[in-house]
């Protein structure tokens, strides 16, 4: 009995060394590490949910506030956390080739529309995909949906008038817009979701992104355990969104060419390849994965910024009444005119300083790689990855000072620090943030233009990210804000 009871706990003791034997890859190599702990290697608070991701990379940002990177352990596994602003240029610009994938990846035969988003692709279908989101994310390209956006907004200020003085929570509205705005730029559809917030694209979108258990398990499988993911067949976008945006696209496509129907949006890209070669370049489902990746990424990220400057702008009204100023002077809202606002851009700048869309940036090492800062050396093999802490250095004081206060005057007339990384850097980049400033803009323009922006019950402290958030970056409460008709605008 007792032979098997040692044997039995000798199995376990082997495993249990074979298991963390890592444990001591940044110690061995002369790296300043954060001590593991099996399972968890050092990322216990994220997993149990105790702070959001960019606390936890935050605390491992500040252990060792002198030193270029840090070594920390996701589970069992080494990741360098980058700390220093020309190892990540290395990391992202310089050595690309040594890191040219993102660590996530969805299985195609599970999750066959999110598994075409350029974010998760690898190698050379990624190249394909950037080639193809670049070139229909131009500024052309939106500047011709820019009439679409100003449409949506003629709704948005209607639905105001209607509710002036009454409270609006700011992350609901804001979904409202993007919802609105992604309908008619990339399906061409007029969804109305102001007018009929029940409505069945309404609803399919906001699924999407539902803050529910699910999908945040589904992110912490995919940042950790992404193969349990694929064996257990976790869905990013559950099936039935999927096959309601298949059927729009078909549906639209038939439509269209049934009716000789033209217009100016993403879709209609795919569509005309499709019709001018001998057989159709996409299918359905391929066309739907492609608008799905402009939808995803003009609709959630787009709308939780949208609704932290409305938040911010009614928590320090002074830099509403400053973009108002501004928007008075340059008379009426054009595609060019918006993006010469300086101080709305450094109102934006500074929201999406505090609240970026990405807490952190992750890249896996496809090659073999030593990567080098100053007299440090850091031994990168391939499969391994390394994070650079977007939340941490967006309010590092070194960079950003008093990084807790909200001072757009610190992006005005100054040129944008090297720290800045609300959207990523080099080839990979967020695609999608062209589109996403010009329609935040575009909507934030017309409010301030046309109402003044009131906190309700606040209690004037900056609003906190939700810490049961493994990915995004959403309020940890609702934002809630009142709209009043501007002096200049009354009847």
């Amino acid at each position: 009995m007792w032979d098997i009871i040692v044997a039995v706990l000798c199995t376990l003791l082997a495993i249990y060394f074979w298991l963390t034997w890592n444990y001591n890859y940044w110690r061995k190599h002369g790296v300043p590490e954060i001590k593991a702990t099996f399972p968890f290697g050092c990322m216990k608070d994220m997993i149990l949910m105790r702070k959001h991701t960019g606390e936890v990379y935050a605390d491992f940002y500040w252990k060792y506030p002198n030193e270029p990177a840090v070594g920390v352990y996701k589970l069992l596994n080494p990741q360098l956390v980058l700390r220093d602003k020309d190892l990540i240029k290395t990391v992202c610009v310089k050595e690309f080739n040594s890191f040219h994938d993102n660590e996530f990846e969805a299985d195609p035969s599970v999750d066959p529309i999110i598994a075409l988003n350029p974010f998760l692709a690898k190698g050379e279908e990624w190249k394909a995909l950037r080639s193809f989101h670049s070139q229909n994310q131009s500024s052309g390209k939106i500047k011709g949906m820019f009439v679409l956006m100003l449409d949506v907004c003629k709704d948005m200020i209607y639905f105001v008038e209607q509710n002036e003085g009454k409270p609006i929570e700011a992350k609901y509205f804001s979904g409202q817009y993007t919802t609105d705005v992604v309908a008619s730029s990339v399906y061409g559809l007029k969804t109305n979701s102001f007018l009929d917030p029940k409505a069945e694209f309404r609803k399919m979108s906001a699924k999407v992104f539902d803050q529910s258990f699910s999908l945040q398990l589904y992110f912490l499988m995919l940042n950790f355990i992404p193969k349990l993911g694929k064996i257990l067949r976790m869905r990013f976008i559950p099936k039935e969104v999927s096959d309601f945006f298949i059927k729009v696209v078909a549906d639209i496509y038939e439509y269209r060419i049934k009716n000789k129907v033209r217009r100016s949006d993403f879709l209609q890209a795919m569509l005309d390849e499709n019709l001018n070669n001998d057989k159709p370049k996409y299918t359905f489902e391929e066309i739907t994965a492609h608008t799905m990746t402009f939808f995803i990424d003009g609709y959630e990220t787009s709308s939780t910024l949208m609704a932290y400057i409305i938040y911010l702008l009614g928590l320090y009204p002074e830099h509403q009444e400053k973009i108002r100023d501004e928007i008075q002077e340059v008379g009426q809202i054009t595609y060019d005119e918006i993006h010469k606002l300086k101080y709305l851009d450094a109102v934006v700048n500074e929201t999406l300083r505090l609240y970026p869309p990405g807490l952190l940036l992750t890249r896996l090492c496809t090659k073999d790689i030593i990567l080098k800062a100053g007299e440090k050396s850091y031994p990168i093999s391939k499969g391994m990855t390394v994070a650079m802490p977007v939340y941490a250095m967006h309010r590092d004081p070194a960079y950003f000072p008093d990084p807790e206060q909200f001072v757009p005057e610190r992006f005005l007339e100054k040129q944008v620090p090297a720290e800045f990384l609300p959207f990523g850097m080099g080839p990979r980049a967020c695609l999608g943030s062209r589109f996403a400033l010009t329609q935040v803009k575009t909507g934030i323009a017309h409010l301030v233009q046309n109402f003044k922006i009131f906190t309700k019950d606040s209690d004037g402290k900056l609003p906190t990210i939700d810490k049961n958030s493994t990915f995004l970056m959403p309020p940890k409460s609702g934002l809630w804000v009142k709209f009043e008709l501007a002096k200049e605008n009354t009847h």
